[in-house]
């Protein structure tokens, strides 16, 4: 039996792929490098640990295909917040796909659909690197996250934001 088989008390927010990539790919363009922004992401590590962060296993497996080589040892070490689909997800996974019909599709992330119908299911807040595109410019071939968190009504944040949010500072 899954650690996650019923969502627990502590959790408050579902995590893209897009948030922990940008901590681990280190480049110029990149925004939260983990080597410069080292207390940052010890708090993202901690709240990982307190089981305040998860994010669906399609997720675990977008880090993989995208992220540094070095990734897979701290996949391992956090796997616990990886949570399979499970029957709770399937309601929100089917609202989300028929309103977006690509997440369907190979070009869809499943992953992003999955982060937010976790979040439906749990009244989580969704933390995102993505950003919000305009009602008159948005993509169905590549929809936004906080675009389809707020088609239903699920509350996410920026990785700034969810620093905001939990009043940190670094």
């Amino acid at each position: 039996m899954s650690d996650h088989d019923a969502p627990s008390l502590f959790e408050a927010y579902v995590v893209d792929a897009n948030v922990i990539l940008n901590f681990w790919i280190i480049s110029e363009d990149e925004p939260f490098g983990k080597d410069v922004h080292v207390s940052a992401w010890a708090y993202f590590e901690e709240q990982i640990e307190a089981d305040r962060i998860v994010s669906p296993l399609y997720v675990k497996q977008e880090i993989l295909k995208h992220g540094p080589p070095e990734i897979k040892k701290w996949i391992t070490e956090h796997e616990k917040m990886f949570i399979p689909v499970q029957d709770e997800l399937k309601a929100p996974l089917a609202a989300i796909s028929k309103q977006h019909p690509i997440y369907k599709t190979t070009n869809g992330s499943v992953a992003d659909a999955s982060v937010i119908a976790l979040a439906k299911a749990r009244n989580l807040c969704v933390i995102t690197s993505e950003k919000r595109e305009n009602d008159g410019n948005r993509s169905s071939r590549n929809p936004k996250i906080p675009n389809v968190c707020e088609d239903f009504d699920v509350d996410w944040v920026s990785v700034t934001g969810f620093f905001r949010r939990e009043k940190r500072s670094f």
